[in-house]
């Protein structure tokens, strides 16, 4: 519980403005940079000459400490926490506008501008679900703003919760005010010119051709947090010009989809607020889903940037390719006149520890990672290192102790309307199984038509009960059922694909044939107990056979 005294509610303003050149060693940089523009505007005083005092469970916590449960947060992605409920509750007593219970931290300005302007945070939850569209909250919004009639915060609100891209969102009113932007970006490096690296420079030149006269402009331009940061790169450059503009001119401000991108972002994108005004639902859905997609993908090779008009041009000439291959194929398989079936499954299911067994199988096939939280500790005799009881007898190996680290495990666990409280409890048995077989935490994702937020559970080294406990307080979504969620949610993440995934379901889904992307190659299918063995068997034949032209070696990843 926090117990915050000589403070004064603030508001929090994404005003994130980086150097040319990093002024601190490069570990520290995220830190400071959050200490330095955000931190210091929620440390206002309320009496002068007295600084703010924060408690939390009667320890007194400074800003260091607090500024670095704010970065561990949001930089290493380990899913909801004890640290995530604490800082939330912070932020709900320290901000003029905010509310605490709902999502994660990166969403809190976004949070803070909805609670300020009234409106109505996103929920999906049966008959309370509020969801913000294109054509409710994107369209007209964007008329209204430029007519006058809202706030940017109210703009930006609900052009944020209807597309939370991972990017650094920059709001430009026309294409003419971007001009100005080019212009200012050439002004503030003139000066400069003689120190910048060839690829800054062959970058910005590439910069300066582009334009918004469409819905958007963007660029990737790190892979990670750890990319492209020397100094006077171009990633540098166009972060603290980007911001220095938005600072200056008032047809302009910050989207605030993700507080991790205003502090360091890995993609900036450019949005034309004149052209959404008077656009169609598809082609901003279009947009603004390529967006999404870019912000997500690394960077390859020598590419120092990645341009959302150049991807959104080989988007198109890779879906027209597709089609044609697919119009092929079909034609084929036509000619044929026959289609090949998958082969039946078994007549019962296999039991937790056979299921347990087969994961581990697989599991051992997979290459090993640098890091993960499935550790394989082993142990080996050397006479390279003395016997610990006798080092001074020769005669006598040493031992070696080493760790490994295998994927982590990833459960996506169907939660839809289809699925009893019975099902559910007899996956969450199988996955405790996995667990404390392997001794793991593993990482948790509930899903129906949509999908949960990732959750880190530690049920490796608890009794059942206590498992199964801790399970329970993990948020459950519900609805209708659709397995792509889960497939693009992994292809989307470098760290998701290496994942071993495994998805617990009842196969009710059938993808649509305008789904067109490869499958996940780590997924494997394991069917819920709890259900007569011949509708599942029926279920799951149908989903190999309607999604075998998007994986062929699909039965082979269910494991019945």
């Amino acid at each position: 519980m926090w117990n915050i005294t000589n403070h004064k509610p603030s508001p929090l303003e994404p005003t994130v403005v980086p150097a040319f050149v990093n002024q601190h060693p490069q570990s520290d940089e995220i830190f400071e940079t959050f200490r330095s523009d955000i931190f210091a505007q929620i440390n206002q005083p309320l009496r002068q000459g007295l600084d703010p005092q924060y408690v939390f469970d009667g320890n007194i916590e400074d800003q260091d400490s607090i500024s670095e449960a704010f970065v561990t947060e949001l930089f290493l992605d380990e899913g909801e926490s004890a640290r995530s409920v604490k800082l939330r509750d912070f932020l709900a007593q320290t901000l003029l506008h905010y509310q605490p219970n709902f999502e994660t931290i990166d969403s809190s300005l976004l949070v803070q501008n909805a609670t300020k302007e009234n409106l109505p945070l996103p929920i999906v939850q049966g008959a309370r679900s509020i969801v913000y569209t294109v054509a409710t909250d994107v369209i007209p919004t964007a008329k209204q703003y430029l007519a006058g009639q809202v706030s940017f915060d109210y703009w930006a609100t609900s052009f944020g919760f209807t597309f939370r891209v991972p990017a650094l969102v920059i709001s430009v009113d026309t294409p003419d005010v971007y001009k100005e932007f080019q212009h200012y970006v050439q002004t503030m490096v003139t000066p400069i010119q003689s120190q910048l690296p060839l690829e800054t420079n062959m970058s910005l030149q590439e910069f300066a051709k582009t334009n918004l006269d469409g819905l958007a402009e963007g660029f990737r331009i790190r892979s990670d947090i750890n990319d492209n940061n020397q100094d006077y790169s171009f990633a540098r450059i166009l972060h603290t010009c980007a911001m220095q503009f938005v600072a200056q001119n008032n047809q302009t401000g910050v989207i605030p989809t993700s507080l991790k991108e205003i502090i360091h972002p890995t993609t900036i994108m450019f949005l034309n607020v004149e052209k959404h005004a008077h656009s169609t639902n598809r082609d901003i859905t279009k947009t603004w889903n390529s967006a999404t997609k870019m912000s997500q993908t690394p960077l390859m090779g020598l590419s120092k940037i990645k341009k959302l008009s150049e991807e959104e041009r080989l988007d198109a000439m890779r879906k027209r390719s597709n089609t044609r291959r697919s119009a092929l194929f079909n034609q084929a398989k036509n000619q044929l006149g026959r289609k090949k079936k998958a082969k039946p499954f078994g007549k019962q299911l296999k039991t937790s520890k056979q299921l347990t067994k087969e994961i581990v199988r697989i599991l051992s096939k997979m290459k090993k990672v640098r890091m993960s939280n499935n550790v394989i500790k082993t142990q080996k005799t050397t006479f390279n290192k003395p016997n610990r009881r006798d080092p001074d007898n020769y005669d006598k190996p040493g031992i070696i102790y080493s760790h490994q680290y295998v994927p982590d495990i990833h459960i996506y666990l169907d939660t839809s309307g289809s699925i009893s409280e019975q099902n559910y409890k007899e996956a969450c048995m199988a996955i405790i199984q996995l667990a404390q077989t392997l001794k793991t935490k593993l990482y948790l994702n509930s899903f129906s038509h949509v999908l949960s937020q990732p959750a880190l559970v530690d049920i490796g080294n608890c009794s059942k009960e206590t498992a199964w406990k801790r399970l329970q307080n993990i948020p459950k979504v519900s609805g209708g059922t659709h397995f792509h969620k889960v497939w693009d949610y992994i292809q989307k993440s470098p760290q998701r694909k290496q994942e071993l995934s495994i998805m617990i379901t009842d196969f009710a889904y059938t993808p649509s044939n305008s789904y067109t992307s490869p499958l996940p190659k780590n997924l494997f299918y394991v069917p819920c107990g709890g259900f007569e063995i011949n509708d599942l068997r029926c279920s799951a034949t149908h989903f190999v056979n309607s999604s075998r032209r998007l994986d062929a070696n699909l039965r082979n990843k269910i494991i019945f």
